[in-house]
């Protein structure tokens, strides 16, 4: 977000000084625009924000293996590491 925000401000403007403003170091703001995009489904997307909503919910108290059959009983079809990995993002 803060590197979407510079990007579109750097017109007319020094990108040093916007990432010293945003406290971003400017070797991470060119290595984000040179990083190709990632595109998500939208299965991807509800997935996590589904995984997310859960966790919240159980005051960040859920491990995976809790989170995995309380997706599963929703219908999601998930593995161990896909959550584990859902719950480090």
């Amino acid at each position: 977000m803060k590197y979407h925000f510079i990007q579109q401000q750097s017109e007319g403007r020094f990108v040093n000084q916007l990432c010293r403003i945003m406290k971003v170091s400017l070797s991470a703001y060119y290595d984000w625009r040179q990083r190709p995009s990632a595109f998500i489904t939208a299965d991807e997307l509800h997935l996590y924000r589904r995984t997310k909503a859960l966790f919240v919910a159980s005051r960040e108290s859920l491990g995976s293996r809790e989170l995995m059959k309380k997706l599963r009983t929703e219908g999601f079809q998930i593995g161990p590491e896909c959550v584990k990995t859902l719950a480090e993002l």
